[in-house]
C-alpha cells in the first residue's frame, strides 16, 4: 500500500482504522439509497466517503490538492494518475473498449462515430456535473 510522504508511520495504522470506519459509515448511509447506474452509483459512494474522510482527518492527497470530490474529478484522476497492475491487466481493461471503438469506427466511418462519441461524451459529462452540482447543494 502506498502511503503518502509526509504522514509518520505511527499515524498511518490511525488513518488506515479511520479509513476503514468512513467506508463502512459511507455503507450504511448509502444502503439506504436508491441505486442509479448513472447517478447515485459506485463512484459517488466513493466520493462520498472521499469528502468524509478528508473532513474527518484532514489527510487528502495533497499531490492532485482535491478538496472536494465528485465523479468527474475522481474518473479524471483514476484515468491520469491510476496505474494498472500488470500488462495483462490493463489489456483487460482497455481491449474490449478498443475492440468496440474500431469495430464501430470501421462499421459508422470515422467522423459519424467520433462525432456521435463526443456529442454523448459531453451530454454525460454534462450531466454528471449537473447532478453534481445538484448534490453538493442539498443539506447533509
Amino acid at each position: 500500500v502506498a502511503r503518502p510522504n509526509d504522514v509518520p508511520a505511527a499515524s498511518w495504522d490511525e488513518l488506515v482504522t479511520a479509513w476503514d470506519q468512513q467506508i463502512g459509515k459511507t455503507a450504511v448511509v448509502f444502503s439506504q439509497e436508491n441505486y442509479s447506474f448513472i447517478t447515485n452509483n459506485c463512484h459517488a459512494m466513493v466520493c462520498h466517503a472521499l469528502n468524509a474522510f478528508q473532513r474527518q482527518t484532514g489527510v487528502g492527497l495533497e499531490r492532485t490538492a482535491v478538496r472536494d470530490w465528485n465523479v468527474v474529478r475522481l474518473a479524471a484522476h483514476v484515468f491520469f494518475y491510476g496505474r494498472h497492475i500488470s500488462v495483462y491487466h490493463a489489456a483487460r481493461t482497455w481491449l474490449p473498449w478498443s475492440a468496440f471503438v474500431v469495430a464501430c469506427t470501421l462499421w459508422l466511418g470515422p467522423s459519424r462515430f467520433f462525432t456521435g462519441y463526443a456529442a454523448a461524451s459531453a451530454f454525460a459529462i454534462a450531466g454528471f456535473v449537473l447532478v453534481d452540482m445538484r448534490r453538493t447543494r442539498e443539506p447533509q
